[in-house]
């Protein structure tokens, strides 16, 4: 195997694994417009219970 194919598939894999660790980061991050209480649907169920 030539030289090249070698840093061909080394390079290729460190963008991989650069651009999946880029997207865990770009996702993993809250945005500033989430409400930070969630919508509700309007059930009641756990204050019918008593």
């Amino acid at each position: 195997m030539s030289n090249f194919w070698n840093w061909y598939i080394i390079v290729l894999t460190f963008a991989n694994i650069a651009g999946i660790v880029w997207l865990l980061f770009a996702n993993s991050r809250k945005r500033a417009d989430d409400k930070a209480v969630a919508d509700t649907t309007g059930q009641v169920w756990d204050e019918d219970l008593t």
